[in-house]
């Protein structure tokens, strides 16, 4: 087979075809010394000159970082590997625990008698009776506290200081009260005669003085709703429009017309009696709410008619 395998010709290559064959030996001459050349630095050379703007260079900052970043992967590791010791060294005290448990047990089963430091029988792995007789000593104890507290401060005699409530002070003056009937109308007179004179004849003054200011202001008012009346008038005048209607305001101020009689105005009409509407005579035949009060009704003459042998429990309540 082999024999077979070099009889076969090799594939055809493209064949580069020179007339000065001493330029072809001077190349490859050439890169014969090359390649020596290349192999004798990657052999000799340790380092590797890395440019500013390389993509190998590490700046400051990423040094920084990536010590960083180390630092918090070694704390976070420490911390994971002291909480698995924790939780072994829990599990390990678990596990004793358990067969110290385990052990006392075992001894129980076996009938073997179980005594307490001083002398007394275990009856219960938890003794509940020793808590119970740890707070009565504790409440004796506090309560012999009091009482000798109690008993220094009587031999001592101290006297204890009698607080005084606080005095509720009366804000009520009886001179408000005709202020509150009365209204802030209303002024108190003084007891002599000459001043209680001039106080009346203050207050005369000044209701003379209001009641004229307001008859003024009236009048004022008046002429100016009737300049607007006439005013209202004229422009309707203009328009071809029907006069406004005068009020009774107006008329009894302007003429003695008597008002109109009670029998000129016209009563209201008489309401219409609205007609029956007739039943509605259907029925639906019987409700579920019907039903539930029927059955409760039934339930309740059952429970009467019951016997006290076969009722519930007095403390048995619906």
């Amino acid at each position: 087979m082999q024999e077979e395998d070099e009889e076969l010709p090799a594939p055809s290559q493209h064949v580069h075809k020179t007339t000065n064959i001493a330029s072809l030996y001077a190349l490859r001459a050439e890169l014969l010394t090359k390649k020596n050349q290349v192999k004798s630095i990657g052999l000799t050379r340790k380092t590797l000159d890395i440019g500013k703007h390389s993509i190998l260079t590490i700046s400051k900052k990423d040094k920084e970082l990536k010590e960083d970043g180390k630092k918090r992967r070694l704390a976070r590791i420490e911390k994971l590997a002291s909480e698995i010791r924790k939780e072994e060294e829990e599990r390990e005290r678990r596990k004793k625990v358990l067969e110290e448990k385990a052990k006392i047990y075992e001894r129980l089963t076996s009938g073997e008698r179980l005594v307490n430091e001083d002398g007394r029988d275990v009856e219960f792995l938890v003794n509940f009776n020793v808590k119970k007789r740890e707070i009565e000593e504790r409440r004796e104890k506090e309560e012999e506290d009091r009482e000798q507290k109690r008993s220094r401060f009587e031999e001592d005699e101290i006297e204890v200081p009698e607080i005084e409530p606080e005095r509720l002070f009366d804000r009520y003056n009886p001179m408000e009260e005709p202020g509150r009937l009365f209204g802030p109308s209303h002024a108190v007179l003084p007891t002599g005669e000459e001043e209680r004179t001039e106080k009346i004849k203050e207050i005369k003054d000044m209701s003379k003085k209001t009641e004229e200011t307001r008859a003024k202001r009236k009048k004022i008012l008046t002429e100016k709703k009737r300049a607007e009346k006439e005013k209202l008038q004229k422009f309707r005048a203009r328009m071809n429009l029907s006069p406004l209607p005068s009020t009774s305001e107006e008329s009894e101020e302007e003429y003695d017309v008597p008002g109109p009689s009670l029998a000129d105005i016209p009563l209201p009409p008489e309401p219409q009696k609205a007609a029956p509407v007739p039943k509605n005579q259907t029925s639906y035949g019987i409700r579920e709410w019907d039903e539930g009060k029927w059955y409760r009704k039934w339930k309740e003459d059952q429970e009467r008619r019951r016997d006290d042998e076969f009722a519930p429990p007095k403390f048995y309540r619906r």
